[in-house]
């Protein structure tokens, strides 16, 4: 969680992908009694303004592998307006263009609490979130 080490621009990338679903769980389990659905998404491999700063080369590699952009606009319709996504689904995992879908185990390992026999990752991560946003409230 210490965003100052050294440590390359596509760790940081996959650490922020990571931090995203332990939100989602952590807000899940927050919240699940106040009636609020959380899930997280994976949009899909889009073709975006992201790739703007990657060499021509690159660019040949990841043209093979990306969908028109309005494809992850289907899996947040779907995470946001579809019946399917429940409460008893709160803290659920979305793929690519809306259907569910499990989580890496060591993704899902983090996201339960030592209680529930995890690793205690998210949460230790919202309550890190806090700490750092509490001096701008």
């Amino acid at each position: 969680m210490d965003y100052k080490k050294d440590i390359g621009k596509w760790t940081k990338y996959g650490i922020s992908k990571a931090g995203v679903y332990y939100y989602a769980t952590q807000y899940a389990k927050l919240h699940r009694n106040d009636g609020i659905v959380s899930v997280s998404l994976h949009p899909g491999n889009l073709k975006t303004e992201l790739q703007r700063h990657v060499s021509s080369l690159q660019m040949v590699v990841i043209n093979m592998m990306v969908y028109p952009p309005i494809n992850g606009a289907y899996t947040e319709l779907f995470a946001g307006l579809s019946p399917e996504v429940t409460l008893e689904k709160s803290g659920a995992w979305i793929q690519p263009w809306g259907r569910f879908s499990s989580q890496r185990p060591d993704l899902v390992e983090g996201s339960k609490s030592k209680d529930e026999g995890g690793t205690g990752i998210a949460e230790k991560f919202w309550e890190w979130s806090e700490e750092q946003v509490k001096p701008f409230m």
